[in-house]
């Protein structure tokens, strides 16, 4: 696991991405308090090629509670930080961590090869991703990316322009497992 110096990080965002992530991260634990255990960056804010054009920032929010209540309370913080910084918050749970790497083994082991600790406790400290999983879901992108490239291969002559970004798009979310 690499988990990168949240100063490192975020050096590399623009400032108003840097405002917004802050300002989230402070009504996160305001209104969550001890429900929070971590708010983990991860993608290209952390990794590099981070673009402000089109990059989203990846946000893992980790929760020891789930309660409605709470999690309604952060929407209206969770709103500005999407409207303004294009902030993409996934929530789970630290107890379906475990399950949760099962079924999203790539972006786990992506995550848990590089990220920086916004808050709390890392909860990708020792996550290891089963290489089953990892060949399952690389067997399960793989074969539709072959069947999606067999329905734009169809497309007429008009449409053959959107065949390169989408398969360039396939291609950048297989690159680090494979």
């Amino acid at each position: 696991m690499k988990s990168r110096e949240l100063g490192e990080a975020l050096s590399r965002l623009p400032g108003d991405v840097r405002f917004h992530l802050e300002t989230m991260k402070k009504d996160l634990v305001d209104h969550l308090g001890p429900a929070l255990q971590a708010i983990v960056l991860h993608g290209s804010g952390v990794r590099g090629g981070y673009d402000p054009l089109t990059s989203d920032i990846d946000v893992f929010v980790v929760l020891r509670s789930d309660e409605r209540e709470r999690l309604a309370a952060i929407g209206p913080a969770l709103d500005v930080a999407r409207a303004a910084a294009r902030v993409e918050c996934v929530f789970f749970r630290a107890d379906e961590r475990i399950h949760a790497a099962d079924v999203f083994p790539l972006l786990f082991e992506d995550v848990s090869r590089c990220h920086a600790l916004l808050h709390g406790d890392d909860p990708f400290t020792a996550l290891t991703v089963s290489p089953l999983h990892r060949c399952l879901r690389i067997e399960q992108e793989l074969r539709d990316l072959r069947v999606r490239l067999r329905r734009l291969l169809t497309l007429q002559e008009v449409h053959r322009p959107v065949l390169a970004p989408r398969l360039l798009h396939k291609v950048k979310q297989m690159r680090s497992p494979l």
